[in-house]
């Protein structure tokens, strides 16, 4: 296995999920330089060189090597900056929702700022004037914000860019709650579903899973034959679906999420799915069942992402801390469970200091 490089000793980094370089100093001779490369869990190779400039230079080409080999590169040379969101638009294993995010802010982007603007000539200013031109909600504009920063990034990554111009804009937004159900309105909420939705809406309640997540769950990749059983919500390759981040997470199962995998298994028998017969698109039928779950029982009316929502308000108020809660619902970070669910401990802390 590789060795992490000393961050004081390193000269130039660069990496994703299945490959690494390093450009570095070397320690045990002075003034020499070496280039360490590898697949992430092999033992590296490593190159050396006579100066800080050949060890960057051989560093950029085999990362650049590695990127045309695995299909995952940038247009070459782009100079104007709808080439280069185009590139970053165009990566591969972007799941369709992502692109299309990307795809409708970037070219909105391109067409204000000039689609011919050579992305250098791209300043602080162009972007200011881009968002104030903007007619929606402060939320959105940080969305589109966020898009332009992951696209110079992206640039900066591949090192056609040495800097950002959107790297000091910020927009803040007071996070604002989505609809929930609250403990007391998931039985209802179940009683008035189809027999179908019951089952993938009560296996979301127990599980905190996200929509794409429960469609492309597998039998293989789901262990009732353990100790304590769990699921592993992974990418598919049938369907091309990646989960969030890529990271595949496993989640471990409460006595009734194990009762409705027992129910999706009669109800679906012959499928390798577990909710389905043969894998079903995100679609509207999962909404419209929601909305008539909800008005049949009189409840909050939620999409079906609420139910993972609903889950988390759940686990919280029965006392699962909040660093727990994060690890199931695979966050990213704890940073964003407490960004969207930190008002909720906010207030129970507040009811148990209220009687001292």
């Amino acid at each position: 296995m590789a060795r992490a490089a000393s961050k004081q000793n390193r000269i130039w980094f660069q990496q994703d999920k299945s490959f690494r370089v390093i450009a570095e100093r070397r320690t045990d001779r002075a003034n020499s330089f070496r280039v360490r490369f590898w697949n992430v869990g092999s033992r590296f190779q490593y190159i050396s060189t006579d100066s800080e400039e050949e060890s960057i230079q051989t560093a950029q080409r085999i990362w650049s090597d590695y990127l045309r080999a695995s299909g995952n590169t940038i247009l070459k040379n782009p100079e104007t900056i709808k080439q280069l969101a185009v590139s970053y638009i165009q990566r591969p294993n972007l799941r369709p929702k992502t692109k299309q995010f990307y795809q409708s802010n970037l070219m909105e982007f391109v067409s204000f700022v000039g689609d011919r603007r050579k992305y250098s000539r791209i300043t602080r200013q162009d972007i200011v004037a881009y968002l104030d031109n903007l007619k929606c909600a402060e939320v959105s504009k940080k969305s589109k914000l966020r898009a332009i920063k992951c696209m110079f990034n992206f640039a900066i990554k591949n090192g056609i860019l040495d800097s950002s111009p959107a790297i000091s804009l910020t927009i803040q937004v007071k996070t604002k709650m989505r609809p929930y159900l609250n403990p007391k309105e998931i039985e209802p909420f179940l009683n008035h579903c189809s027999d179908s939705h019951r089952i993938r809406a009560g296996f979301t309640l127990e599980s905190g899973c996200r929509v794409g997540e429960l469609l492309n769950l597998k039998w293989d990749s789901v262990f009732l034959d353990v100790e304590k059983p769990f699921v592993i919500f992974e990418a598919n390759k049938e369907t091309g679906f990646e989960p969030k981040w890529g990271k595949r997470g496993a989640v471990p199962l409460s006595k009734t999420a194990i009762h409705y995998l027992t129910l999706a298994r009669e109800l679906w028998p012959r499928s390798n799915y577990v909710f389905s017969n043969r894998f079903v698109k995100v679609n509207g039928n999962l909404r419209r069942a929601n909305k008539k779950a909800c008005e049949s029982a009189g409840v909050t009316m939620i999409d079906f992402h609420g139910l993972r929502r609903s889950a988390a308000i759940r686990w919280l108020m029965n006392g699962v801390p909040i660093h727990v809660v994060s690890q199931l619902l695979r966050h990213s970070s704890i940073d964003t469970t407490v960004k969207h669910y930190g008002w909720l401990m906010t207030n129970e802390l507040a009811r148990h200091i209220e009687g001292f």
